[in-house]
């Protein structure tokens, strides 16, 4: 941040997105901001305000004290102006309060960058005419591609446990299984291995989700139905994402159920080719759009191109899609350190969807895979001689 400041000519910068703040002062922003305003400034010196709600406040206080956050003050409003007895300051005067903060930090007459400058904030610019403020969001992107060896080191632990949780989906995913009743149940597993392994952190599921044929074609999901079951002889498609102390990991397998027909298995190892030469083009120096072609050509040569609805990749971090966001037709070289989930996949309407899915990152001899979990089809088969893993419907 201080790098981009002094490259920019800016005296600091300013978050008003809850991602953004996240990746600033290490604090998980809930609130929705269009309704309870939020912002992070850094300043070129390297100190760092935050204007928070008060519904923030408990917790912030509570990791401010713990020195968990990377931010010297904390300033909080009210949701209601009958408040006011306590604090001063509410939703109504928030620009107010954040043109006072920023004026008493030196910055009434300052250059400030912001990822969004609109809605409270041009109120905020208004109150302080003899500072400047503009939009710079676009430029700020670059600043999350590289990742620091400690975000790295806690998507290599959050994507153990979803390895874990992998396995177990192998075993829960029986025939007449209802497959959204399993994913469930194996959250709740990982949950509970991850308070074992970990039981300090903050941790979160943000999704189990295993879709068979051809309900796995449907990239909005929802648009399943909920008593889907494992059938036999088919390909489910489970993909895992959780959040570890604040990174995230995608994690997709293939699942082969019995003996699907040649014809599925085709399209598993048409992806699965396709996925390889994704990361095998992930080096430095080398485009980043140069994933995407190499996936697709891939899927093209297989005659499936016209199946290939998604971008074979997207930058990963404090988010699930982080940026960049632009694989598929950025020309710029790819850098030491950055991360991306790889996921090439073909969706046939009527038949289902093929994917594969990991978390690598770019270093100097090429990826490395940060999920590790087999793409072996003997180890990713589930057995149809016994369908122990009942609903609980059933077992009612």
């Amino acid at each position: 941040m201080q790098s981009f400041m002094r490259e920019s000519d800016c005296d600091a910068i300013a978050f008003t997105s809850a991602e953004w703040a996240e990746w600033a002062f290490n604090f998980q922003i809930i609130e929705k901001t269009w309704e309870r305003p939020i912002l992070v400034v850094v300043t070129k010196e390297g100190r760092a305000l935050a204007f928070l709600a008060d519904m923030s406040g408990p917790a912030a206080t509570a990791a401010f004290d713990a020195e968990q956050l990377w931010v010297d003050e904390l300033a909080f409003y009210a949701d209601t102006p009958l408040a006011e007895r306590h604090n001063p300051w509410n939703t109504g005067n928030w620009d107010e309060m954040v043109a006072k903060g920023l004026a008493k930090a030196g910055l009434g007459r300052a250059r400030i960058a912001v990822d969004a400058l609109s809605g409270p904030m041009k109120k905020v610019a208004e109150r302080l005419p003899e500072a400047t403020l503009y939009a710079a969001e676009g430029s700020f992107r670059s600043l999350r591609w590289i990742k620091h060896p400690e975000e790295v080191e806690t998507m290599r632990a959050g994507a153990s446990l979803s390895e874990w949780a992998m396995q177990r989906l192998g075993e829960e995913l029986q025939p007449g299984r209802q497959t959204g009743e399993a994913d469930h149940s194996v959250a709740a597993m990982l949950m509970a291995e991850a308070a074992r392994r970990h039981p300090d952190a903050a941790f979160h599921v943000m999704g189990i989700l295993s879709l068979g044929n051809p309900d796995s074609a449907y990239l909005n999901p929802v648009n399943s139905r909920v008593d889907r079951r494992v059938e036999p002889d088919t390909v489910l498609i489970s993909q895992i994402s959780t959040r570890l102390n604040g990174m995230t990991t995608e994690f997709t397998r293939p699942l082969l159920v019995g003996s699907p027909s040649r014809e599925l298995v085709g399209y598993v190892e048409c992806v699965r080719e396709a996925q390889e030469a994704g990361i095998a083009a992930a080096v430095p120096g080398a485009p980043v759009n140069g994933i995407q072609t190499a996936a697709q050509n891939v899927i093209e040569r297989a005659g499936h191109g016209a199946h290939c609805r998604l971008r074979a990749g997207h930058g990963i971090g404090v988010i699930m899609h982080d940026f960049p966001e632009d694989l598929p037709f950025a020309e710029r070289p790819l850098q030491v350190g950055e991360l991306y989930s790889i996921e090439p996949g073909i969706y046939i309407p009527r038949i289902g969807g093929f994917r594969y899915a990991d978390t690598i990152m770019v270093r100097e001899e090429g990826a490395e895979r940060i999920t590790r979990g087999t793409k072996d089809l003997d180890q990713l088969r589930i057995s149809t001689a016994s369908s122990r893993a009942l609903s609980w419907a059933d077992k009612a």
